[in-house]
């Protein structure tokens, strides 16, 4: 937005005026992109009653390391208090054959062996043996 040109036109009248825009149309898209981030999801998943966890960043230079930024990014966030809530570990259609390995390795080491880990209903995976992709 042209600063000079809103207050010329009488749009917006000082730099606090705008300030105050900026906040008000912030918080409100902050708003929709939460609620669409944490409701939208495609139709085949529907099956699944998920909690998604949504880290917000407020800090300007946050220090995190991004994991498998060339593949697929993302934050290993620590969350101590998701050991009591968590019921179930899912995994998806696109896990490959050692995911649940690796992942019943995790659980053990952070305690949570008695974390069930299921298969989605559309889960697939490559049986190395057959060279085949199968349906679980």
């Amino acid at each position: 937005m042209d600063t000079k040109r809103t207050q010329a036109a009488g749009v917006i009248k000082d730099g606090q005026e705008a300030r105050l825009f900026f906040q008000h149309i912030a918080a409100e898209m902050r708003v929709e992109t939460l609620w669409n981030s944490v409701t939208t999801k495609d139709n085949s998943w529907s099956h699944q009653n998920e909690t998604r966890l949504l880290a917000l960043n407020n800090l300007k230079d946050p220090h995190l390391t991004i994991h498998n930024a060339a593949v697929r990014p993302r934050l290993e966030l620590p969350q101590p208090l998701l050991k009591q809530s968590l019921t179930e570990i899912m995994i998806g259609p696109n896990a490959d054959a050692g995911a649940e390995i690796r992942i019943r390795a995790f659980l053990d080491r952070n305690g949570l062996s008695d974390v069930p880990v299921t298969y989605s209903r559309l889960a697939t995976y490559y049986d190395h043996r057959s060279h085949q992709i199968l349906r679980r």
